[in-house]
């Protein structure tokens, strides 16, 4: 039972793993009233959320090896609960492991983006070998999840950002001779 509230993940498991498919029944009375107080500020919090995600936009969009977000979305908009950038090809997932190690070791806290539903447990008996997502797999391997919440500084966002390029350029003589940047 508590696997299946939790999204069907295990307690002794990996948080990007789940073994069977499960629900998100995690909240307690206590979420529900700071959610009701959120919602008489939901139009300050969104705003802001933004906010945060444009400075980040502006501070990467010229990195050539960074695959963005959409800031917009016709006649939709972002919640933007997280600002997740992508790795371009040639970069590969353990230059984004190394990164994410080396971001969080600096105290800038950066995390891997959910694994490719097809990967999971408990689709297993569901998904057959010749079955892979191939570009779904790509893109989930090189994704990264940037700090992102409502409190998120000036100075933090252009910490995050400036140690991001430093280890980009870092990450990127690491890549074999030859390869170049084909926009994965």
């Amino acid at each position: 039972m508590k696997a299946l509230r939790n999204q069907g993940r295990l307690d002794r498991e990996d948080w990007f793993q789940h073994s069977e498919i499960g629900y998100n029944y995690r909240i307690s009375e206590m979420n529900c009233a700071l959610g009701i107080g959120q919602l008489n500020r939901i139009e300050a919090i969104l705003a802001r959320r933004e906010e945060i995600a444009g400075a980040y936009d502006e501070q990467l969009r010229d990195c050539r090896n960074l695959r963005l977000p959409l800031l917009k979305v016709a006649q939709r908009r972002i919640s933007w609960f997280v600002y997740v950038v992508r790795l371009a090809d040639p970069f590969s997932e353990m230059h984004r492991d190394w990164i994410l190690q080396e971001m969080n070791s600096r105290g800038i806290g950066c995390g891997r983006y959910f694994a490719p539903i097809h990967l999971q447990p408990a689709y297993r008996h569901v998904v057959g070998p010749r079955d892979g997502l191939k570009i779904t797999e790509f893109a989930a391997a090189r994704c990264l999840a940037l700090p992102f919440f409502n409190r998120l500084e000036e100075a933090q966002i252009n910490e995050v950002c400036g140690k991001l390029r430093e280890l980009m350029t870092t990450a990127e003589k690491l890549v074999p001779a030859g390869k170049a940047a084909s926009g994965g």
